[in-house]
């Protein structure tokens, strides 16, 4: 028998006072399209941190305290169009979008 439940597409967890994205967060249904984690207490990116959301369409990361994006950390989002960080604090990035093509992404300062 197949299972009919419905896979969510949408997860909002702004404002919910996460510290960190690790990599083994965001496994199981691989579904997403919208992921928003502004206005929490992260400071930095994990290596493959959304490697296994390969259908995330959009990405909010912005009022957070990041510091730092680990390289790879948007490795597999062959189909991010729209990635938001603004207000955070980076100091040290190895390009965050460098595993991204040109064509994906609109950064919002």
């Amino acid at each position: 028998m197949t299972d009919l439940r419905p896979v969510p597409q949408v997860l909002r967890l702004e404002g919910n006072q996460l510290e960190e994205v690790p990599s083994t967060a965001l496994t199981g249904p691989r579904a997403l399209t919208v992921l928003t984690l502004q206005e929490n207490h992260i400071d930095q990116v994990q290596t493959d941190a959304f490697l296994e959301q390969p259908a995330l369409r959009f990405l909010n990361v912005s009022s957070n305290r990041i510091r730092k994006f680990q390289f790879g950390a948007f490795t597999g989002l062959a189909r991010l169009q729209r990635l938001y960080m603004a207000y955070n604090k980076i100091q040290q990035a190895s390009h965050p979008t460098a595993r991204l093509s040109p064509h994906q992404t609109t950064l919002r300062p």
